[in-house]
């Protein structure tokens, strides 16, 4: 089973607060999609080299 090494952190304020600069639905997809496509990345790269004993790795390798 997949471990969830990152997760997605909950912004410090509302979708709404940073209008009319960044409109909520913006915000919204921003950090709900694109961010969460980051860290669900992340995981699955982490998740690769967990399953393979002994393994060690450089992260900056993989990026």
């Amino acid at each position: 089973m997949a471990k969830k090494i990152y997760e997605l952190p909950p912004l410090p304020y509302g979708y709404g607060d940073l209008a009319p600069h960044i409109s909520e639905e913006q915000l919204k997809i921003h950090h709900e999609k694109h961010h969460q496509a980051y860290v669900d990345g992340a995981n699955a790269i982490l998740n690769k080299f967990d399953s393979r004993s002994n393994m060690e790795f450089d992260v900056k390798a993989v990026a």
